[in-house]
């Protein structure tokens, strides 16, 4: 996977051509300029964040039965994508936390965080956001780094 060597940005979009009319997920490579698909399938995939320490790694939700849910590529050496779908209960509006260890995400207006030990989703723990023992509630988090 060569991302490192050219600048890439990634967007979700619909059609481009593809045959399904569904919002899908695409890489612009700036370098190189070309647009290379990253996720096309018949649902709809939003909210792509690229890992700000692994250049492998996406977060994005996808669309399922009427629900989003929280899935990570995991791209190998040759660019070949891995998909992982990472939440069961629902989830969206991921942001990574600064450090690449997990991420922070919305489910029915409250707040959690996904992280997983050393570089392997294979085990995800989800722990709600509280304050005080009280449940955080809110959409679309973002993260304000450490000053």
């Amino acid at each position: 996977f060569q991302a490192e060597d050219g600048i890439r940005a990634v967007e979700r979009s619909r059609g481009l051509g593809d045959v399904y009319k569904r919002q899908n997920i695409y890489s612009y490579d700036l370098k190189a300029n070309r647009i290379d698909s990253i996720s096309v399938g018949p649902t709809d995939d939003t909210t792509p964040v690229w890992s700000p320490v692994d250049v492998r790694r996406l977060a994005f939700c996808r669309l399922e039965n009427g629900r989003q849910q929280i899935w990570m590529i995991e791209f190998d050496d040759d660019g070949q994508p891995n998909e992982n779908q990472l939440t069961q209960n629902g989830g969206k509006s991921p942001v990574w936390l600064p450090d690449g260890s997990g991420l922070v995400y919305e489910n029915n207006g409250q707040l959690w965080l996904a992280t997983w030990a050393e570089n392997s989703v294979d085990q995800v723990e989800f722990i709600p956001l509280t304050i005080n023992g009280q449940n955080i509630f809110g959409y679309h988090p973002s993260l304000v780094p450490e000053l």
